[in-house]
């Protein structure tokens, strides 16, 4: 789940370098206007200048990085520094409309497409059934710790910069059961563990899950290789989209792909103490709730 964007969020750190050749315009401006409707920013009374034309007197303007003064996209950027030999060097900071807060981001406000394709599977498959008494109301971990010890991140955590969490470096020797963050533990009805925040018991595993289960070096036989690739609940980092982990297709614990990627899903459910009737957890005499 994730919080609502709530204002302009500018970054401190410098994303993107522009390259303005020395005989193309381009257009900066000293302000902008946005457009809450649209999610477009527009240059207000934009000025063409020549690539050889660009001085620090520019620091400070607004940018498209366009060759048209009237287009508009979903975001600004800011000149932080420009150097000029026959071309000119632009570095700029990205300006979105976004969270304003790490605490505003973490808001856990609305559903991921995710979380929706899980309630859907438990409204099909579990919802009015007799399996629903054996499920426990026990924490589901989307870990968003933010990592110590980083020079490329902001680490800030919200609005346009770019964030590393727990799991951004994989190492298997940092796998751990334990979810730092109260907001984090996802709930349906404990609010003194969890949070609360979940419509139905239901989640994904997590990255520690899978990797102290066996997910590492290619192992194709522990229980949960299924030869395709499958999110688990754990995300990577944010930069300009979000990075989750998964578990690969050769069975092992992957650092992940763009959150909007293509790959399979595995529902989780936790069941009660004493809850399974039969069976050793084997392929040929799998566990039994009843």
């Amino acid at each position: 789940m994730y919080g609502n964007r709530d204002g302009i969020a500018e970054g401190n750190t410098q994303t993107e370098t522009i390259n303005h050749k020395a005989s193309d315009i381009k257009y900066y401006a000293q302000s902008y206007s946005y457009n809450e409707q649209t999610d477009r920013f527009t240059l207000v009374d934009p000025v063409g200048v020549l690539g050889s034309d660009m001085s620090e007197d520019y620091i400070g303007w607004y940018t498209l990085n366009d060759t048209d003064p009237s287009i508009s996209k979903n975001y600004v950027q800011k000149v932080t520094e420009v150097s000029v030999s026959n071309n000119a060097t632009v570095r700029t900071v990205y300006v979105r409309y976004g969270t304003t807060s790490r605490e505003k981001a973490q808001t856990n406000t609305n559903d991921s497409t995710i979380k929706d394709h899980l309630d859907d599977w438990y409204k099909t498959n579990l919802l009015g059934t007799e399996y629903e008494q054996y499920l426990a109301d026990t924490l589901f971990c989307n870990d968003r710790t933010i990592k110590d010890n980083t020079t490329f991140y902001s680490q800030l955590g919200y609005g346009v910069e770019a964030t590393e969490y727990r799991w951004s470096s994989f190492t298997g020797s940092a796998a751990t059961l334990h979810c730092a963050q109260q907001n984090d533990r996802f709930t349906v009805d404990d609010e003194v563990i969890g949070n609360g925040d979940l419509t139905y018991p239901i989640g994904l595993i997590t990255v520690d899950e899978a990797h102290l289960a066996g997910g590492s070096n290619h192992n194709s036989g522990y229980y949960l290789y299924t030869g395709y690739n499958y999110w688990t609940m754990t995300p990577g980092g944010f930069h300009n989209s979000t990075i989750v982990l998964e578990v690969f297709a050769s069975g092992s614990t992957h650092y992940g792909d763009n959150g909007d990627s293509s790959r399979g899903v595995k529902p989780v459910i936790n069941l009660k103490p004493n809850s399974l009737a039969s069976g050793d957890g084997t392929a040929t005499n799998p566990y039994r709730v009843i």
